[in-house]
């Protein structure tokens, strides 16, 4: 995997993940901030693995993602918001939380409809998310970077893991930093 810097206009620095066709990286915070690749740290969710890894410009929905019928413009209409859809490509069922939704550094629970639905994610805020198979959060665990976005969660796995995320997040946490 190869990080590459990119520096706007404004002075605001973007960091674009490209992972090889195939590559697997579990990237690991630990209490310190340190990061590394191998095994997880104990408790502590992981960056979300897959091909490709998407972090898209702040409401900017990437190339080819976004179907006809999407409401990906609705999530960044919000403001800052942790945005799931139930179908694929950013449109059926839309569900969103902010600070002033749900608190900050809690796991909570998507709730009855969105259970174990989610087909689609855009993590559209200036702090990391959470994200976990269970509620209360098990094993299964990912961190969202700030701005990650997935059209497709069909292409990704659990972190450490061959469990695929597609239709099966049952929890978040939106965070106030950035551990990942």
């Amino acid at each position: 995997m190869r990080a590459r810097r990119i520096r706007p206009l404004l002075g605001v620095a973007t960091v674009v993940f490209v992972m090889a066709a195939g590559a697997s990286v579990a990237q690991a915070t630990g209490p310190t901030g340190a990061t590394g690749t191998g095994s997880p740290v104990p408790g502590v969710p992981v960056s979300v693995d897959g091909t490709p890894l998407t972090i898209v410009t702040p409401g900017v929905a990437p190339p080819g993602a976004v179907s006809p019928d999407s409401t990906f413009y609705s999530c960044t209409d919000l403001g800052y918001a942790l945005c799931m859809w139930q179908t694929a490509g950013y449109s059926g069922d839309f569900y969103w939380w902010t600070e002033s939704t749900v608190p900050q550094n809690t796991w909570t629970y998507v709730g009855d409809n969105a259970n174990d639905t989610i087909s689609a994610i855009y993590n559209h805020r200036v702090h990391s998310s959470y994200i976990s198979a269970d509620f209360p959060p098990a094993s299964r665990q990912a961190c969202l970077p700030t701005e990650f976005a997935a059209s497709n969660l069909s292409g990704y796995d659990w972190p450490g893991t061959s469990s695929n995320m597609n239709d099966s997040i049952s929890g978040f946490d939106i965070l106030s930093s950035n551990p990942c």
